[in-house]
C-alpha cells in the first residue's frame, strides 16, 4: 500500500517548522534596523560610546559627528550616550530629522521644538536660529543637543548649523550629530567617530544575544561577510533565517541549515529603499551579470538606462552599493541584503526578471562565473521556450552540485519538463535517490511515489527496485511508521514489481521499524539477484554494526569538542528535513559527553528530543540516559530503563549493544547488594559477546567478569584490549572500573583521573576524587582540583539543579553545598544563578575568578 506523500509531509517542498532539541531561538527577532530604544545593547561599539562621552566633557570641541553607512548603528550609539548622560545628570536635548530632505526653517523649528524654545512670529527663520544659538551661548550649565539623521538636511541648513556649531565653541553646549558622512565644511570644528564594520568576534556576540544561543563554529564569521559586519543587516539576517525556517538550535548552539532567507516588505531595513525599490529588487537578482545589469534592469522596470543609472549612483551615496569589476558593473556591500530584497520579489517579477537574465545568458550578451547562477534562473524563469535544453542544464548542474537544496528544486523542475514518461520517470528517479542522499526525506517519498503509483514500468528492475528501497527509506526518515507498517502488512499485493521487489521491500520496511528478526526471517530463504537486493542485505549488516559517523569517530579518538560541534551540526542538519532514523548513535555520543562534562539538562534536552525521533536501535540511547539518571541519584529508574531496552532488543531479534547494557545491569546490581544477580548478568553477557564477537563486546564481558570475580589476570585483560581500541574515555572508564575493583592500584586511579582531565570529564573525575578520600589517597593538585571544583560547580548551577541534586552529584550533604554555593557566589561576584547562566552563554563567565 503506497501512501501518498501529501499524507506524510504536507507542505515539504517549504521547509516544515520542527521540534528543536532546544526552546530557545526559536522566535523572529524583533528590532528596528534604523532606531535603538535606550537600553538596547551596543555590542562592539562601547569604544565608540565612551570617546563620545569624553568629548562631550571637553567645552573647546563643539560638537561630535558618528558617521558610517545606513545600519551602522549610528541611531544606538546616540540612544546609548545620551542614556548614559542623563544617568550622569547631565541635561540632553533632541531634535529629530525627518525622512525628507529638510530646509532651513524646518531645521529652526525643529530645534525650536526640541530646545523649549519658542519662535517669535513672523521672524524669518536665519534670525531665529541667530536668537537660539545666542542662548544656548549663554547657559551656564551642560548641555548636549542629539540630532540624528543629519545627512538629511538640506545645503542651506547644512551651512547654518555648520555656523551655530562654529559660534558654539568654548560654550557649555555640544552637539552629538549622526549623518552618513562628515560634512567637508566642518571637519575642523569637530570629532568624528567613524563606525566600522563590527568584527567577527563582536557579530558572534550580538548573534549570542538574539538567539540565546552560541552560534556554530564559522557561522558568526559567515553572517560577518554576508552582511558587510553592519548590525542592522545582521539582526535583518537573523530575522530573515528565522522567518525562512533557515536555523536551527542543537544544544545551545545555532546553525544555519539552509540558506533561504525573507523579510516583510514592510521591514524597517527597506525603509530607505522605498523611493528605488523596482531598481534595487531588480539588481539584487541581475547583479551577478556584470556590465550587463543595468541594461537588463532598465528593461525590467520599464525604464531608461540612465534613469537606472541615476539610482544606483544614489543608493551607492547612500552605502548601499558600490562599483564593481568590470566598469558599469555593481555590487551589494552586504550581499545578504540582496537575499533578502530577492525573497521580496512577487511572482511575475521573479518570473520576468530570470526571463531576462536567461535569454542574456544564452545568447551571449550577459556571463555569469557562477555555475548555480543559471540554473536557479531557470527555476525561476517558468515554462521555457526549449524544455529538452533547460532540462539537460538542470540534470547536469544537480549532477554536479553537494548542495542538497539546490539539487532537490532542481532536479524537480526538470522532471516537469519531461512530456516522455521514460525520461520523466528516470528523472523523478534520481531526484529521489539524490534527495535521500541529502535526507530530504519528503522529497524522496513524493518523487518515488509518483513513479511507483505510475501503471507503467519505466524502470529497469534494478532501478525499481533501488526507487522502492528509496522510498522506504524516505518513509522512515519522515517518520511515517504508519506507511512503513502498512508495506509489511499489506506488502505482498501493494508493491509494484515482482516477487523479489515484494519480499526486499518489506523486508527492508521491517528493518525501518526496528523488527530486525522478522526481517532476517523474510529474507532468510531467499538468495539475492540484484546488486539492489545485495545492498538490502548490507543494509542489515550494518544494523548490527554501525559505522561511525565523522562526529562520533572525533568522540572515539578523545577529540570532543570536535565530536560536540559535529553532533550538533549534524542533528541541526537533519532536522531540516526531520531526522534519519540512523542518527541514534549521534545522539548517544552527544548526551554522553554532556553527561560527562556536568550538563545534566542539556544532555536530557538531547535525549528527550532523541526518543521524540522514530530511530533504529533506539535501545542504544538506554545507556546515556541511565547514566544521567543515576547521576541525580534516580537509581531505579536508571534500573528501569536498561531493563527495558534489553526486552526491546531480545522482543525485535536485536543483539548489537546489549553487550553494554548487561554491563550496566551487572554494575547496578553489584551496587545494589545482589551478587547473585550481577553474576547473572554477567553469564547472560559472556553469551552475547559470544555471538557478536566484537572488542567492545569482549570488553563489557571482561569487565562484568571482574564486577563478580576480581582476578588480576581478567583485570589485565581488559586492560589490554582496552589499550587496543585506542578510545580515550572508553580506555579511562576501563581504568576506573578496574580501579574500583579488588584488583585496583593507586596508580591505575592517578592514570584514569588524569585521562578524564585531559577529556574535561568533571562528572567521572569528581567521582575519582571522592574514591581517593576514601582510600586516603592525595588528590594531586590542589589549587587545580579547587579550580575544577568551582567549575563543576557553575556548570551544574548553570544547568539548574536543585541544593539536593547538587548533594547528589557531587556526593555530599546539601549543607555542605550551601557553603560552598555561599562561598562561590562571594568569590565570582555572581549575584544569582540567571546571571551566572547568562555570562555562561555569552562565554565571558569565569567561575575560578
Amino acid at each position: 500500500m503506497l501512501i501518498p506523500a501529501s499524507a506524510i509531509q504536507p507542505g515539504e517542498r517549504a521547509l516544515p517548522t520542527l521540534p528543536q532539541v532546544t526552546g530557545t531561538g526559536d522566535g523572529p527577532v524583533h528590532v528596528s534596523a534604523r532606531t535603538a530604544a535606550p537600553g538596547v545593547r551596543s555590542i562592539g561599539r562601547d569604544d565608540v560610546i565612551a570617546r563620545v562621552i569624553d568629548v562631550c566633557d571637553r567645552p573647546a570641541i563643539p560638537a561630535v559627528v558618528v558617521t558610517g553607512p545606513a545600519g551602522t548603528g549610528r541611531s544606538t550609539v546616540l540612544a546609548r550616550v545620551r542614556e548614559k548622560l542623563v544617568e550622569a545628570g547631565i541635561a540632553t536635548a533632541e531634535i529629530r530629522i525627518p525622512s525628507a530632505v529638510s530646509d532651513l526653517p524646518n531645521l529652526v523649528t525643529r530645534f525650536s521644538d526640541g530646545l523649549g524654545l519658542p519662535l517669535v512670529r513672523d521672524e524669518c527663520a536665519r534670525t531665529a536660529l541667530s536668537r537660539v544659538v545666542s542662548s544656548l551661548a549663554a547657559r551656564r550649565d551642560r548641555l548636549v543637543v542629539f540630532l540624528d539623521d543629519a545627512h538629511r538636511l538640506g545645503s542651506d541648513a547644512r551651512t547654518a548649523l555648520s555656523s551655530s556649531i562654529s559660534a558654539l565653541a568654548g560654550s557649555p553646549v555640544t552637539f552629538v550629530c549622526a549623518a552618513r558622512a562628515l560634512d567637508p565644511d566642518v571637519a575642523a570644528l569637530v570629532h568624528e567617530e567613524r563606525l566600522r564594520p563590527l568584527s567577527a568576534s563582536a557579530v558572534e556576540e550580538l548573534l549570542t544575544d538574539l538567539l540565546r544561543a552560541k552560534p556554530a563554529p564559522g557561522l558568526a564569521r559567515s553572517i560577518r561577510n554576508s552582511c558587510a559586519g553592519i548590525p542592522a543587516v545582521v539582526r535583518a539576517a537573523v530575522e530573515g533565517y528565522q522567518r525562512a525556517g533557515s536555523l536551527r538550535i542543537v544544544d545551545q548552539q545555532a546553525h544555519l541549515v539552509r540558506s533561504a532567507a525573507e523579510l516583510p516588505v514592510a521591514h524597517p531595513l527597506f525603509a530607505e529603499l522605498k523611493a528605488s525599490w523596482p531598481v534595487i529588487k531588480a539588481l539584487a537578482v541581475l547583479h551577478p551579470l556584470g556590465s550587463a545589469a543595468p541594461a537588463l534592469i532598465a528593461e525590467a522596470v520599464d525604464t531608461d538606462e540612465q534613469a537606472v543609472d541615476e539610482v544606483l549612483h544614489e543608493l551607492r551615496e547612500a552605502g548601499v552599493v558600490l562599483p564593481g569589476r568590470p566598469a558599469g558593473s555593481w555590487r551589494f556591500r552586504a550581499p545578504m541584503l540582496a537575499t533578502l530584497l530577492t525573497a521580496c520579489l512577487g511572482p511575475f517579477e521573479r518570473r520576468l526578471i530570470a526571463q531576462l537574465a536567461v535569454n542574456a545568458l544564452q545568447q551571449g550578451r550577459a556571463i555569469c562565473l557562477s555555475p548555480d547562477y543559471l540554473p536557479e534562473r531557470l527555476v525561476d524563469a517558468g515554462k521555457p521556450a526549449d524544455p529538452e535544453r533547460t532540462a539537460a542544464t538542470l540534470l547536469s548542474a544537480a549532477a554536479r552540485t553537494e548542495n542538497g537544496e539546490r539539487a532537490d528544486r532542481w532536479l524537480w523542475a526538470a522532471a516537469g519538463l519531461f512530456t516522455d514518461p521514460a525520461r520523466r520517470a528516470e528523472a523523478l528517479h534520481q531526484h529521489a535517490v539524490t534527495c535521500a542522499r541529502h535526507r530530504r526525506f519528503g522529497s524522496a517519498v513524493q518523487s518515488a511515489e509518483i513513479v511507483l503509483r505510475s501503471p507503467s514500468d519505466h524502470l529497469t528492475p534494478d532501478s525499481s527496485q533501488e526507487l522502492l528501497i528509496t522510498y522506504v527509506i524516505g518513509l522512515a526518515g519522515s517518520g511515517a511508521t504508519a506507511a512503513l507498517q502498512a508495506l509489511v502488512e499489506d506488502g505482498r499485493g501493494s508493491v509494484p514489481g515482482g516477487e523479489e521487489n515484494r519480499i526486499t521491500t518489506r523486508a527492508a520496511a521491517l528493518y525501518m521499524l526496528n523488527r530486525w528478526q522478522e526481517a532476517r526471517e523474510a529474507l532468510a530463504d531467499h538468495a539475492p539477484t540484484s546488486e539492489v537486493l545485495s545492498r538490502t542485505l548490507s543494509l542489515a549488516g550494518w544494523l548490527d554494526v554501525p559505522a561511525p559517523s565523522t562526529a562520533i569517530g572525533a568522540s572515539f579518538a578523545g577529540r570532543w569538542d570536535e565530536a560536540l560541534d559535529l553532533a550538533r551540526a549534524d542533528l541541526a542538519a537533519a532536522s531540516a528535513h526531520v531526522h534519519g532514523p540512523e542518527r541514534t548513535a549521534t545522539y548517544r555520543e552527544l548526551a554522553g559527553i554532556l553527561t560527562a562534562r556536568g550538563q545534566l539538562n542539556r544532555a536530557r534536552a538531547v535525549l528527550d528530543d532523541a526518543r521524540s525521533q522514530h530511530l533504529l536501535l533506539p535501545h542504544l540511547l538506554a545507556v546515556p540516559e541511565a547514566e544521567l539518571e543515576s547521576t541525580l541519584g534516580a537509581t531505579l529508574r536508571a534500573k528501569n530503563l536498561i531493563e527495558e531496552a534489553l526486552r526491546f532488543a531480545a522482543g525485535n531479534g536485536i543483539t548489537a549493544g546489549t553487550d553494554e547494557l548487561w554491563l550496566r545491569l551487572a554494575e547496578t546490581e553489584a551496587q545494589a547488594g545482589n551478587p547473585a544477580a550481577a553474576r547473572r548478568c554477567a553469564n547472560r553477557l559472556q553469551q552475547v559477546a559470544d555471538q557478536l564477537g566484537t572488542t567492545a563486546a569482549r570488553r563489557s564481558a571482561l569487565l562484568a567478569r571482574l564486577l563478580v570475580q576480581p582476578d588480576p589476570r581478567t583485570a589485565a585483560e581488559v586492560m589490554e584490549l582496552a589499550k587496543a581500541r585506542n578510545r580515550p574515555f572508553e580506555l579511562a572508564s576501563t581504568f576506573a572500573a578496574v580501579a574500583g575493583s579488588a584488583a585496583g592500584t593507586q596508580k591505575l586511579v592517578h592514570t584514569a583521573y588524569e585521562m578524564f582531565g585531559e577529556l574535561d570529564a568533571l562528572i567521572p573525575r569528581a567521582r575519582l576524587r571522592n574514591l581517593m578520600r576514601a582510600r586516603n589517597m592525595t588528590v594531586p593538585g590542589r589549587s587545580a582540583t579547587v579550580a575544577e571544583n568551582e567549575r563543576l560547580l557553575a556548570a551544574l548551577i548553570t544547568e539548574g539543579l536543585t541544593n539536593s541534586q547538587l548533594a547528589t552529584v557531587l556526593g555530599t550533604s546539601e549543607k555542605s553545598v550551601e557553603g560552598r554555593l555561599t562561598r562561590f557566589f562571594n568569590k565570582t561576584g555572581y549575584r544569582s544563578r540567571t546571571e551566572l547562566a547568562a555570562a555562561t552563554l555569552n562565554g565571558t563567565a569565569n567561575p575560578a575568578a
